[in-house]
């Protein structure tokens, strides 16, 4: 699991918004960020790490709609 990752989990965890890449990230996205990461195959995980935080968010919220 990335760096990323670890923090967008830390602020699930905490229930407190927090910066990660340079970019203010609130509960409900990470939220939303974690739960499509967990759905996904070892393969997409790898993929969908390397993209930026806020198209992670517009995809879980498509995903999650």
């Amino acid at each position: 699991m990335s760096d990323k990752m670890m923090k967008l989990k830390q602020i699930v965890e905490n229930c407190q918004y927090a910066k990660v890449e340079d970019q203010t990230v609130d509960l409900f996205s990470a939220s939303a960020i974690c739960k499509v990461y967990d759905a996904l195959s070892e393969e997409n995980r790898s993929k969908y790490e390397s993209l930026s935080v806020w198209r992670m968010a517009d995809i879980a919220f498509k995903l999650l709609k």
